[in-house]
């Protein structure tokens, strides 16, 4: 599970072809979990046409999966016992949600590289060999606190709504080491640090990519409760 993009698998590993820290700056390019996935269907695009004449396999050790506030310490292990294998990324992700019991309407990764046909994101279009999708039926994947719909994420292309909506990074003090890997890998360069104090967010800069939760060493970043404003304008 992934708090930004729903679930990473194998079409997202892909974004480890880009080195560094250059990660990090898309999310100050493509602000919101929707033009970040509309973004990266592009770079994955690049990456299918650069390989066009080449084989490629994607493959999934779902030995043990992780639920909740993935991808970092944030999440649970779960063990799911399942391996996927496919040529197709888009294909491979599309039945990996199916075996953890997502709701595919809320992965729009898959769903818009399905639309720009970069792969086969339509279930019954899949060939499924081995073991059956219905053998996991009981394996049920608890996903990050609060996804949002793709209507929901439409109204963050208001920067100002941010705050007044959305969730935001808290620090756990009696955690944190103060060791400055959340102020580093920050983005927008919203999460502050000096020697010898706490991080500090600076909410309004904040664009809730959740990098910062993902490189912290012992989980002291969580999400903070979903404003009432929020809780409200995003369910309708």
């Amino acid at each position: 599970t992934h708090a930004l993009m729903y679930l990473t698998c194998a079409q997202k590993n892909l974004f480890g072809l880009i080195y560094g820290l250059n990660k990090a700056s898309w999310h100050v390019r493509a602000s919101n979990p929707l033009v970040f996935a509309e973004a990266y269907n592009d770079f994955y695009g690049a990456v299918l046409n650069s390989f066009q004449n080449k084989t490629m396999i994607h493959i999934c050790d779902g030995i043990i999966g992780l639920e909740k506030e993935g991808p970092s310490t944030g999440g649970s292990p779960k063990e799911a016992n399942v391996i996927l294998a496919s040529l197709d990324a888009v294909s491979l992700d599309r039945v990996a949600i199916e075996v953890t019991g997502l709701d595919y309407h809320k992965f729009i990764l898959n769903k818009i590289a399905n639309d720009r046909n970069l792969g086969v994101g339509n279930l019954k279009d899949i060939e499924v060999v081995g073991m059956k999708i219905s053998d996991f039926n009981d394996l049920k994947f608890i996903p990050a606190n609060n996804p949002l719909s793709i209507r929901g994420l439409r109204l963050l292309k208001y920067k100002s709504l941010r705050n007044l909506i959305l969730e935001h990074p808290t620090i756990n003090k009696t955690k944190c080491l103060k060791c400055g890997e959340c102020a580093k890998i920050c983005p927008p360069k919203a999460m502050k640090i000096t020697t010898g104090t706490f991080p500090n967010l600076d909410k309004k800069d904040c664009i809730r990519c959740w990098c910062c939760a993902e490189v912290c060493p012992i989980n002291a970043i969580a999400k903070s409760k979903r404003p009432l404003l929020g809780k409200i304008l995003l369910k309708y």
